[in-house]
């Protein structure tokens, strides 16, 4: 990402100086711009389609092993099991990967700032804080400490 900040901070910003966004970003930044930052938007939207791409595409060829291995596995139980751990990291992947398509990889003429906003919270906060909720919840002890609040919680009503 070097060349496209060295592309940013070369240009000129005139307009209003607050970001409208919950984070300082290429792509908000670009809007502040006063010339045309056409190119500079392409060469964003060409960089982010690459890393994003290459991203994926080793994520889904681990995975593809990952199955493939689980598969080969013997018992029913422990294919269900190894199932249930990879089912949860996959919603976390589908969160972060399909909240960066909808903020990087689309023409920047067709992309509105209002709605880059949820997608930059889901990508910077949502998707952080899944991992330790999901790891959590599968603790048999917190299992157990949430049925226990929960039946106190019953017996006060």
């Amino acid at each position: 990402m070097v060349i496209p900040v060295i592309k940013l901070s070369q240009l000129s910003f005139c307009g209003p100086n607050v970001i409208p966004h919950f984070l300082c970003d290429l792509g908000p930044l670009t809007r502040l711009s006063c010339p045309e930052s056409r190119s500079i938007e392409m060469l964003f939207y060409n960089h982010a389609f690459v890393i994003i791409f290459t991203s994926f595409l080793i994520t889904v060829l681990a995975y593809s092993n990952i199955v493939f291995t689980i598969l080969r596995l013997p018992s029913a139980k422990e294919r269900k099991k190894a199932f249930s751990t990879c089912s949860s990291h996959l919603i976390v992947l589908s969160l972060m990967y399909g909240s960066c398509a909808f903020i990087y990889v689309k023409p920047k003429r067709m992309s509105r700032l209002d709605n880059n906003r949820e997608a930059a919270l889901v990508n910077t906060v949502v998707t952080p804080l899944l991992n330790p909720v999901i790891y959590t919840l599968r603790n048999k002890q917190v299992h157990q400490a949430l049925r226990d609040a929960l039946s106190k919680v019953k017996l006060q009503k």
